[in-house]
C-alpha cells in the first residue's frame, strides 16, 4: 500500500488534521482523539439500559466530530 497522506479540516476552528493509513489498513492520526463512553439510554417507560457510544474529539479546539453507537 503506497504512503499517502490525507487531509480533512476541523469545521469548528478550521485547523488541518493529517491522516495516514497504518499498515493494517486503518488510518491513525496525532490531531483526532477516539474514546468509548457508557452512556444510559430510555427503552421503555422507566426501562433504562447502558450502551457504548464512540465519540470522535478534534485535538486543537475539543469539538465533537462524530458520534455513532456501537453495533
Amino acid at each position: 500500500m503506497p504512503d499517502k497522506e490525507f487531509y480533512i479540516i476541523c469545521p469548528f476552528c478550521q485547523s488541518k488534521i493529517k491522516i495516514s493509513p497504518d499498515p493494517r489498513r486503518r488510518f491513525e492520526t496525532k490531531d483526532i482523539v477516539s474514546m468509548r463512553l457508557k452512556v444510559p439510554i430510555h427503552v421503555g417507560a422507566g426501562t433504562v439500559k447502558e450502551t457504548s457510544v464512540e465519540v470522535t474529539v478534534c485535538n486543537h479546539c475539543r469539538s465533537i466530530l462524530g458520534s455513532g453507537r456501537k453495533m
